[in-house]
């Protein structure tokens, strides 16, 4: 029989933790490229740890940002962000700012969980700077975004969970060409307070783009 080589057993987890010399031993996986896009008025890239400053930590205890992504109020240290922002690997995970091109404000984010099994990909918005509501953001964006998950990413269908108290991401999604209303899951959903919420499920398909091939 030919000879076969030895398959190398990787130490202890104790071990990778504890041993800098051994870690360096173990090939790591290079880091996905960011996603960096440009509209009109916005530009759409992967968070940094860098990115981390006041306008952030404000969004995430500021309750009526927090209402529309159903989540508790939690205070956010620099460094706990960051770690946070840090755990994203832009291969499954994704947090992509939203920054005013005229002054490189950050405004808000997206949030991907992709499953490259199946090839879909679970899309959250949020446009943090409140002074910022209203004047169609995620129309803007959330084209150009979907549709570079669609060609670079190889993502072909891609949903969005809206609560239903969040009227506003919900009309932003209804007059949206890409997304269709796909299902309403009643009471699907508790908010933290305690209340059963409804919740609207939209997707956006490769194979049925606007303006393309097949849709």
């Amino acid at each position: 029989m030919p000879h076969m080589p030895k398959k190398h057993k990787l130490p202890p987890a104790h071990v990778l933790a504890l041993d800098p010399s051994v870690r360096a031993k173990i090939p790591t996986q290079p880091l996905a490229p960011p996603v960096i896009l440009e509209t009109e008025n916005y530009r759409v890239r992967s968070l940094r740890p860098t990115d981390v400053g006041s306008s952030l930590q404000q969004w995430l205890k500021d309750k009526d940002v927090l209402a529309g992504l159903n989540i508790p109020q939690v205070e956010w240290s620099a460094e706990r962000l960051q770690k946070f922002i840090a755990s994203f690997d832009n291969r499954t995970k994704y947090i992509i700012g939203i920054f005013d091109i005229s002054n490189s404000n950050i405004i808000g984010f997206y949030t991907v969980d992709v499953n490259h099994k199946h090839k879909t990909a679970q899309l959250t918005a949020a446009i943090g700077d409140k002074s910022e509501w209203g004047k169609n953001i995620l129309v803007e964006t959330a084209i150009p975004l979907v549709d570079h998950f669609f060609d670079k990413r190889e993502v072909e269908k891609i949903t969005a969970r809206i609560i239903s108290t969040n009227k506003r991401v919900f009309f932003n999604f209804m007059n949206s060409d890409l997304f269709h209303l796909e299902a309403r899951l009643q009471e699907e959903i508790l908010s933290p307070a305690g209340a059963r919420l409804d919740v609207f499920q939209f997707a956006a398909f490769k194979s049925r783009r606007p303006g393309r091939v097949g849709t």
